[in-house]
Formats: C-alpha cells, structure tokens, sequence
C-alpha cells in the first residue's frame, strides 16, 4: 500500500511540474506576442493620425491592416499571460490541498473550504477538475458525505453505499 502512495505522489507531482512548465511557456509566448504587438499598434496608430489629418478618413480607412493585425496579435498574448497565471494560480491551490491531504484517507471539504477561505462549491470544482486532469489520480469525491476520499481501499464503501441506493447511480429502483 505504501509503494502505491507513493507512486501516486510521483505521479501527482509528475502532473504539477508539467502544468507549471506548461504554464511557464504560455505566460513566455504571451510575452512574446504582447510586447511587440503593443509597440505595433503605437507605430500603426501614430503613422495613421497624420494620414487621417491630412488625406482624410477615406485614405486612413485603408490604412488600418497594421492596427487590425497588432490588436489580433496583443489579444492572443494577454490570452496567453492570462492562461499561463491561470495555470499557476490553479498549481498553488493543488499543492496547498496535497499538503493539507498528505497522511489522510478521507477529509471533509468543509474543512478544506474554511482554511483555504474559498467557497465550498469553488473548492468542490475546484478538487474535481484536479481529480479529473489526474492530480490526485486515486480520489474522488463523496458529495453526499461531504467529503474528498483518497486510495483505491475508500472506494468499496462507495459501491456498496450505491449497491443500497441505485437513485445514486442512476439504476431504477
């Protein structure tokens, strides 16, 4: 049982490092798009007033592909820097629920909300979307219970609670 922990805990960790990676490279290709497309929409726009002053609004018209091209570019990267903080902000919480879950086969969401001072529906999504991208590949969440259980042995009580109530499962009765 311990060499399974602990595979899973390589495992869960193999999956923060490869999303801060992740989110490292977009938060860098957001750089990278944002900064040149805004020094573009200012060469743009300051080389289309003195058209637009002194040829009219017909000729400043037709002069718009740089700024069109610069504003399609700044809104790809600030999507990439808002991802990539996204990203990380969603890593920090993960290792602030693994340390708070190390050593414990069941813990009451309840508790999890009040001390990481986030709504219990927040924390719940949250815990499942983690759940879901394989952070915390052997647990899953008890909703009728309140509860977030880790390890393979918390799931026979689940089978044999949806084995005595099939309107859990979806069976009809």
């Amino acid at each position: 049982m311990d060499r399974l922990n602990r595979q899973t805990k390589y495992l869960s960790k193999w999956q923060s490092a490869k999303g801060t990676a992740w989110s490292y490279l977009l938060s860098a290709s957001g750089c990278a798009l944002t900064i040149p497309s805004a020094l573009y929409l200012i060469l743009s726009f300051s080389d289309l007033v003195p058209i637009l002053l002194t040829q009219g609004l017909h000729s400043a018209a037709a002069n718009t592909s740089g700024l069109v091209f610069g504003s399609i570019c700044l809104i790809f990267g600030i999507g990439f820097l808002v991802r990539g903080a996204s990203i990380r902000k969603r890593l920090r919480r993960f290792k602030r629920y693994d340390m708070l879950l190390d050593g414990h086969d069941s813990y009451a969401l309840d508790d999890l909300a009040a001390i990481t001072a986030k709504p219990l529906g927040f924390v719940t999504k949250d815990l499942q979307k983690m759940i879901g991208d394989g952070l915390f590949p052997d647990a899953y969440i008890d909703r009728q219970n309140g509860r977030i259980n880790i390890g393979r042995h918390n799931y026979a009580p689940l089978v044999q609670n949806q084995q005595t109530h099939p309107k859990l499962t979806g069976e009809p009765e």
